[in-house]
């Protein structure tokens, strides 16, 4: 059971002090780490499989629209392993076990949360 902390908006306490006290992650660091597990279930999948195929795939005909082209799953899969130091050209390899790779996004996760509350302390 989690302990009651009382914190008041006129307590002007920040974000990253909040988290500390109430010892849970950021919003950030879960999305990242349900994305790389997904992934990991994804690429040990059978070749046959929709969403293997879907994200492995490659869209042969078609228009973008005019500025910057929105970000696609594999994009932000790209970000996550860097920000996670897990490196994305040996990432596929690395998902076979998955002790391992539980292992890879726990340490990354955690280190990608402590430097962003680093960053926040730093910048406050």
């Amino acid at each position: 059971m989690r302990a009651i902390v009382k914190i008041k908006w006129n307590d002007y306490v920040s974000n990253t002090a909040v988290f500390e006290r109430v010892n849970i992650t950021s919003i950030e660091p879960m999305i990242m780490k349900h994305r790389l597990r997904w992934s990991g279930h994804v690429v040990r999948m059978e070749d046959t499989k929709l969403p293997k195929k879907i994200l492995f795939s490659k869209l042969n005909t078609g228009d973008r629209l005019r500025g910057r082209p929105m970000l696609r799953f594999k994009d932000q899969l790209k970000k996550s392993l860097k920000e996670a130091n897990i490196d994305p050209n040996t990432f596929e390899a690395s998902t076979n076990d998955r002790n391992e790779w539980s292992n890879k996004i726990k340490v990354g996760t955690g280190l990608f949360e402590a430097n962003r509350r680093t960053n926040l302390v730093a910048k406050r």
